[in-house]
């Protein structure tokens, strides 16, 4: 190659000439090119989907909905797990975190079904109506006593 053929473009181990793209990725991308590439990777997956969407706004408002729904469903999900632990209904509060996850993974759907099947949750529906009367106002009478305590302590 002759000095001249500086603007031409360069050609790959087959001879044949390498696209723009193809020289851009010799490079390491700026931090905006990276950002461009994953907007437009997440708008591309948003499409794929074949739902809801029309417009980039209208994928770009989706992505922040799942990216929000993700996030509220790992702090609903880790706050059960803490429930295990200390006080709190953990197994009920972990089945609502994995609800929400579900709805964007496969592994949070499964989860969620096993957890379900261990602990029984279907079952309470199947108790006589008699027996979820007295459980849901032992309940109440637990949550008065309760606050009636807290009062008279003050």
């Amino acid at each position: 190659m002759s000095g001249s053929g500086a603007n031409l473009p360069a050609e790959d181990s087959t001879g044949r000439a390498r696209e723009p793209t193809d020289l851009a990725a010799d490079s390491e991308p700026s931090a905006d090119e990276r950002r461009d590439r994953l907007r437009a990777a997440a708008y591309q997956a948003e499409y794929a989907t074949g739902r809801r969407e029309r417009t980039a706004t209208e994928a770009k408002r989706n992505i922040i909905v799942r990216l929000v729904l993700i996030a509220v469903g790992g702090v609903v999900f880790l706050a059960g797990l803490a429930m295990l632990v200390f006080p709190g209904p953990g197994i009920l509060v972990s089945l609502v975190g994995l609800g929400i996850l579900a709805r964007e993974f496969a592994w949070a759907d499964h989860l969620m079904k096993t957890l379900r099947e261990k602990s029984h949750v279907d079952d309470v529906g199947k108790l006589p109506i008699s027996v979820q009367v007295a459980l849901g106002l032992v309940s109440m009478a637990a949550v008065a006593a309760s606050t009636i305590w807290l009062i008279w302590l003050r």
